[in-house]
């Protein structure tokens, strides 16, 4: 359980949480990092595709992270 108010300033819940529910470390996320844990931003008529690091559109920088 998180009890420090400063652990969650500018983090969002990954979860939907029930009212008066405990806030756990694993439930958050910073939604500044773009180097992990991209399911949070990812909505239910959206889909998500690992391609290698070696292919020919990641390495042309075709590929990139939707804003």
């Amino acid at each position: 359980m998180i009890s420090d108010l400063e652990q969650v300033i500018g983090r969002i819940t990954k979860v939907q949480l029930a009212s008066g529910e405990m806030v756990m470390d694993h439930n958050l996320a910073d939604p500044s990092n773009v180097n992990g844990d991209l399911g949070f931003v990812i909505g239910d008529n959206q889909v998500l595709l690992a391609f290698p690091a070696a292919d020919l559109m990641s390495t042309l920088s075709v590929l990139q992270r939707a804003i």
